[in-house]
């Protein structure tokens, strides 16, 4: 139950974090004459938060995170930050959460390995 706990965490982690900056940098309605849609940038990250949810559900047994897109990401928003401040701290963000929920699900263990032992 502990490890399923430690498991579910991480990808929350993984996938909250990420999400919750790009809800914080980008507005979700944009006006446009009398009506509101959703900004294009805010479904794009909000699908790249998502990754780790969907890695989750089709590797079950490995780590969903994917700190090496984040940090790649932020490296090549980083190098355009003159135009893309805001979506270097979701990448930030996402990097750094990503790697809390990598090593939350590495402590939970594989339950392979535990019904090994």
């Amino acid at each position: 139950m502990k490890r399923k706990i430690l498991k579910a965490s991480a990808v929350g982690i993984s996938v909250g974090a990420p999400f919750i900056a790009t809800l914080t940098q980008f507005p979700l309605w944009i006006e446009r004459s009398s009506e509101a849609t959703v900004s294009g940038l805010v479904v794009l990250f909000a699908i790249l938060s998502a990754i780790p949810l969907f890695k989750s559900l089709k590797n079950f047994f490995k780590t969903p995170s994917a700190p090496l897109l984040w940090g790649a990401v932020l490296c090549l928003l980083y190098a355009l930050r003159a135009i893309l401040d805001e979506m270097i701290i979701i990448s930030f963000v996402g990097l750094v959460s990503n790697c809390a929920g990598w090593v939350m699900y590495k402590v939970a263990g594989d339950e392979k390995t535990e019904a090994a032992k």
